[in-house]
């Protein structure tokens, strides 16, 4: 069985993502211990890319399979997933380029 579209989209940018976890992981693994704004900026993206992508998964594909008969999930739905994306973005700008400060 073939894979196309939407399908094959979505194995590569899973597949993407996973590389550069592994790659970080085995950085991580290799040079030893992770601290301040580094860690901080490691958990955010980590934690911001699952929220996206469960946000994702349960806008455009659960809300369809709730949704009465040929209803479409029309696109204001796609947007929500955006989100923790911006959120991310935000947040890595703070913690990586103004610097992180503990406890405030």
């Amino acid at each position: 069985m073939a894979f196309k579209g939407a399908i094959l989209i979505a194995i590569y940018s899973f597949t993407g993502i996973l590389v550069i976890a592994v790659i970080s992981d085995a950085k991580l693994v290799l040079t030893g211990n992770i601290s301040g704004s580094a860690r901080i900026a490691r958990h955010l993206w980590r934690m911001c890319l699952g929220l996206a992508l469960a946000t994702g998964s349960a806008f455009t594909n659960g809300l369809a399979r709730v949704l009465p008969g040929p209803y479409h999930v029309p696109t204001l739905f796609f947007y929500p997933q955006f989100v923790p994306i911006l959120l991310l973005i935000f947040w890595m700008i703070r913690v990586r380029v103004l610097g992180w400060k503990h406890g405030g």
